[in-house]
């Protein structure tokens, strides 16, 4: 029980956070103009490599979520 409810918190700060990642990876690639400085938001990396950060977190995310709902429901059935 304990480690479902670990296992869903951090599937929602994933999905949160790489909605965060996606969004502003999003945004510095289509609101900066070109050449701008981004060090200081993304580090050392492209705007693309971000958005794949993103999409692999939220993916991530969903993927623990799943099995954090699948082991809730087996939990329940054993009861």
């Amino acid at each position: 029980m304990t480690f479902t409810k670990a296992c869903r918190i951090v599937a929602t700060l994933a999905v949160a956070f790489g909605l965060l990642r996606l969004g502003m990876g999003f945004g510095l690639a289509f609101g900066m103009g070109e050449g701008a400085d981004l060090s200081g938001y993304i580090g050392n990396k492209t705007t693309g490599q971000v958005i794949n950060q993103g999409i692999y977190a939220v993916l991530f995310g969903v993927a623990l979520g799943t099995l954090a709902d699948i082991s809730r429901a087996l939990q329940s059935k054993a009861r």
